[in-house]
């Protein structure tokens, strides 16, 4: 209890919380089925008892993966005190598609098992509480490929987890600042993906925006996540497109979605997309798609929600000069973090397209 100036007499309840604190970083990875590289998983552990208290971390894994070091004394600090832990997991030679995870535990001298992260919520508007979560990395085992030695610029917009997506499937990806996207350094590069509202968000992208195009016009290729009203009032993309109010978008994320044309490059290659991989999807299929565009763009898709006139708007594409530019309002923003495999398909498939397989 105390004594607040502008709020007067308030209350804090004590929080019970474990002796341990666990938690794994990154909470989701996707991992191709045909890379058997080893990969870093760092797992924080905070302490939270004022006794010593004698322990040990683990990462524990299914039957087949390989985690190194098997164990990790934890030797005591004090009360509060975090440590980071770096294992290496490796899976098995042909490890099956599908979800495994990777289980954190801190295991003390006596055999009680802390395996949760904890979080203290605390703010004034709100009695504080804790919230504890599985200590895990969910591992999403897929097969997927990229062309061989993509490079892309990422250039991130109000934040999104496609940049460290990518990197999972094996994409060599490097994040472009204000600097660098002033500069048009875009040299070295296949492809450069612009994230969500990131002409909402980034002066520096609509400073840029004739060099991004410039990029696709000498063969890069330009891939545009959703963007709102900013985005077809300002004339960003190569050819005219517009956008109603409201924006079409699915709401429904289990709505049917119709290829218009199955056997399209973007469909086809590298990764075949089907029915299968628009299955899992969290939320939404998507929002902020377009409602009309050049004719020189193509659309890919046709999907709708329940009741409501189908639209065609989500994934569309145009050949610009020698390259490719691609604007899609699907929402893989949403999906990466769920680990859906077919986001990461079929986003394999839009970094890696190149206009001439278009022909």
């Amino acid at each position: 209890m105390g004594v607040d100036k502008a709020r007067g007499e308030f209350r804090r309840p004590v929080l019970v919380v474990p002796a341990f604190s666990v938690a794994v970083e990154p909470g989701t990875m996707a991992w191709p089925v045909h890379d058997g590289r080893p990969r870093e998983v760092t797992v924080v552990v905070r302490t939270e008892d004022p006794i010593p208290v004698e322990a040990s971390l683990a990462l524990e894994a299914p039957e087949g993966w390989t985690v190194s070091p098997e164990r990790v004394a934890l030797p005591y600090e004090h009360e509060g005190a975090s440590r980071s832990v770096t294992f290496t997991v490796t899976p098995p030679a042909a490890p099956a598609p599908g979800r495994v995870r990777l289980r954190a535990v801190a295991l003390t001298g006596s055999g009680r098992r802390y395996d949760h992260r904890i979080d203290v919520i605390d703010y004034p508007h709100i009695p504080r509480a804790v919230v504890d979560a599985p200590a895990e990395a969910a591992v999403t085992v897929l097969p997927v490929r990229v062309r061989p030695g993509l490079r892309v610029g990422y250039i991130q917009g109000s934040g999104d987890a496609g940049a460290e997506a990518l990197r999972q499937i094996g994409v060599d990806v490097v994040e472009l600042g204000p600097d660098a996207v002033r500069a048009g350094a875009y040299d070295g590069f296949d492809a450069l993906v612009l994230g969500i509202r990131v002409y909402e968000t980034r002066p520096d992208v609509v400073a840029a925006n004739a060099q991004i195009l410039a990029f696709a016009e000498r063969g890069g290729t330009v891939v545009v996540q959703y963007n709102k009203y900013e985005y077809p009032r300002g004339g960003f993309a190569p050819y005219p497109v517009s956008m109603s109010r409201p924006a079409p978008r699915v709401t429904d994320e289990s709505a049917v979605v119709r290829p218009l044309d199955p056997e399209a490059p973007l469909l086809t290659s590298p990764n075949r997309i089907t029915a299968a991989d628009f299955e899992g999807w969290v939320q939404e299929r998507g929002l902020y798609f377009l409602s009309e565009w050049d004719e020189r763009f193509t659309p890919l898709l046709e999907m709708a929600d329940p009741g409501e006139e189908p639209v065609r708007g989500a994934l569309v594409y145009a050949p610009v000069g020698r390259g490719l530019y691609v604007y899609t309002g699907l929402s893989f923003f949403r999906q990466f973090p769920a680990g859906v495999p077919g986001a990461y398909r079929l986003f394999a498939n839009l970094v890696s397209a190149r206009v001439e397989d278009l022909r």
